[in-house]
């Protein structure tokens, strides 16, 4: 099947915003005020918001939610930006097709913050959320810098062997690899409509805090790969990330297994910008976790 009528309007749309405007927004974060929990979705679902530590939780569950279904989104934006409405659109429709409670968590940013405030901060929400939850089963969502998150929070979960550990984690077009430093990675940057490779490296600096690039505290591709389960990966070969998801596939280790799913003519993290293409991949997410 090709794509719909609202993917070339969506290109379109995207090579209309100049890429140094994107990159200007990596660079110089905004910190306009916005809402974890919007008002339209505590319209439409039992909601509420709390804050654990540097971050904010919130949790909407839908009137038709099963027992035991969690899933828990972290958001993208290059570590820096936060966009909660954009990101409960995405959350909802999994957690609507999965019949899940959802949980979005606001954690705390770059450059005020850097990586190890971060992952901690995640860390104690997830503690927290299997606190008041412990009859859910959760489940891990990331997309671009949130899928690089959400890796990581496997991976730490793992090491410090603390319960409960997601079983499946659904990673879109995610961030694994800060350095962005391969020839197919250069080459893409010409290609990809949505990241300026420059504006990404700078938000990463401001994340890392001053550690090597490559290390695996922000570069999960670089940490241990086995033992974190079930991994979907959906990702654009029009994005600068697609070498780096094709080499966590390779280097997955025992314990996890990656399906990986390419996609033509979509741009990076395509179910933010309400494509049919995202639409039908979101259903793909819901799935995956609830098959």
């Amino acid at each position: 099947m090709g794509p719909s009528w609202t993917s070339p309007v969506a290109q379109a749309a995207l090579r209309a915003v100049p890429r140094p405007v994107v990159g200007w927004a990596f660079t110089h974060p905004p910190r306009v005020p916005q809402a974890a929990l919007p008002w339209w979705v505590r319209r439409r679902a039992a909601s509420t918001s709390y804050a654990v530590g540097a971050a904010t939780v919130a949790t909407a569950t839908p009137d038709d939610a099963l027992p035991g279904r969690h899933v828990v989104l972290l958001h993208g934006g290059a570590y820096v930006l936060s966009s909660p409405s954009a990101h409960w659109r995405v959350l909802l429709r999994v957690a609507r097709a999965g019949r899940a409670r959802a949980t979005y968590v606001e954690y705390p940013l770059a450059p005020e913050h850097t990586v190890e405030q971060t992952t901690e901060a995640v860390l104690e929400v997830w503690a927290e959320l299997a606190r008041r939850h412990p009859e859910d089963e959760l489940v891990l969502v990331g997309d671009s810098a949130g899928g690089g998150l959400a890796l990581v929070t496997a991976q730490l979960l793992r090491d410090r062997d603390l319960a409960p550990r997601p079983q499946r984690l659904a990673l879109l077009s995610p961030w694994v690899d800060l350095t962005l430093d391969d020839p197919e990675t250069l080459h893409l940057d010409a290609v990809d409509q949505v990241l300026p490779r420059s504006g990404l490296l700078t938000a990463a600096r401001h994340y890392a805090g001053g550690r090597d690039l490559a290390d695996p505290l922000h570069s999960p591709i670089n940490g241990d790969l086995s033992g974190l389960g079930d991994l979907l990966v959906l990702v654009s070969r029009a994005e600068q990330f697609l070498p780096q998801c094709r080499r966590l596939a390779e280097l997955a280790g025992p314990g996890t297994t990656v399906d990986l799913r390419e996609h033509d003519l979509l741009p990076h993290d395509w179910p933010l910008f309400g494509l049919a293409e995202g639409v039908e991949s979101l259903q793909q997410v819901a799935d995956f976790l609830w098959d």
